[in-house]
Order: C-alpha cells, then sequence, then structure tokens
C-alpha cells in the first residue's frame, strides 16, 4: 500500500464521518424544529382552555353554542363562531403535521378533543360559516368527520340521541317561565 493509497483511504474516512455528521446535526435539527412547533401547538391550544376556564360566560356561551347554535342571539352567534375559527385553526395546524408526517398521532393527544366538537349539533350548524378560513382538505375532513358522528347518532333510537334531552329540557323551561 502506498502513500496516495493511504492518503485516498483517510480522504475517504474523512468525507464519510463528515457526511455522518452532517446528517446527525440535520436530524438532531429536525427533531428540535419538530418539538419546537409542537411545544408552540400545545400553547396556544392551552391558552385557548386557559381562557374558558377563567372566563364562565365565554365558556357557558360556548356550551350552549354547541348545544344549540340557533338559540344564541346575533352577537352570542358571532363570539361562538371567532372562538370556533380559533381553535378550528389550532386543529387544522396539528392536522398538517400530522398529516405530512412531521408528527405521530400518538404525539397529539388532544386531537379527541376535536372530535368531541365536531360531535356537537351546535358545531354542525356553525361550522358552515366557518369552514371557509380553512384549507380545501381539513375542509373536506371535518365535513366527514361531522358527517361520521350525524350517522352515528342517526342510528341509536331516539330517546338515547343527545338532543331529544335537549329539547325535553328547553321545552321544561319555557313552561316553568
Amino acid at each position: 500500500m502506498t502513500l496516495a493509497d493511504i492518503s485516498q483511504s483517510l480522504g475517504a474516512i474523512g468525507v464519510v464521518a463528515s457526511v455522518t455528521y452532517a446528517a446527525l446535526q440535520i436530524r438532531d435539527n429536525s427533531r428540535a424544529v419538530r418539538d419546537s412547533a409542537y411545544q408552540s401547538w400545545i400553547a396556544t391550544l392551552t391558552s385557548h382552555w386557559d381562557e374558558m376556564a377563567r372566563n364562565p360566560e365565554l365558556c357557558s356561551l360556548m356550551l350552549r353554542g354547541n348545544s344549540d347554535f340557533e338559540s344564541l342571539n346575533r352577537i352570542e352567534k358571532t363570539r361562538v363562531r371567532l372562538a370556533l375559527m380559533s381553535l378550528m385553526r389550532r386543529y387544522e395546524n396539528a392536522w398538517i403535521h400530522l398529516k405530512n408526517g412531521s408528527w405521530k398521532k400518538t404525539d397529539v393527544p388532544s386531537l379527541h378533543f376535536q372530535e368531541s366538537i365536531c360531535s356537537a349539533p351546535g358545531f354542525w350548524t356553525a361550522w358552515p360559516l366557518i369552514k371557509t378560513q380553512s384549507g380545501d382538505e381539513f375542509r373536506a375532513y371535518i365535513d366527514s368527520t361531522i358527517a361520521r358522528h350525524k350517522a352515528a347518532i342517526a342510528a341509536k333510537p331516539p330517546e338515547a340521541r343527545p338532543e331529544s334531552g335537549l329539547r325535553h329540557n328547553v321545552k321544561a323551561r319555557k313552561t316553568k317561565r
């Protein structure tokens, strides 16, 4: 083995080591960016939940809106729509990360909350009013999620449907007055 062969071998080892080091740095940087995006999403989602917890009037309004959006007055409907737009934009952000593969579904346990929002009859009424604020694919995803929830409720006997209890309670309150 000549000095040139040894030099060439050392050069090749150096190139492989440099490429390996660069790959490790890129992987670590990608992980850091993904973790930062996730932390930012959690912070913004938590701020929404914190606002609901600190503001009983807003919490009550959102609960009423998710149960029966049409019963709200114009200002209440606007407030619910704005809150839902904000919340759904946050969920769309997470959905995009999941769809692109930068996050795993097991990394985003908070998405089950989005499922519960989509199961609310009041949300079904509000969604057509806010859906244009979302991308086409996310709109289709939410539309299919709503359709799935509607089908599940329709399959239940009438007395087991969530809205039947709500209507009963509303009628009972009206007759007491």
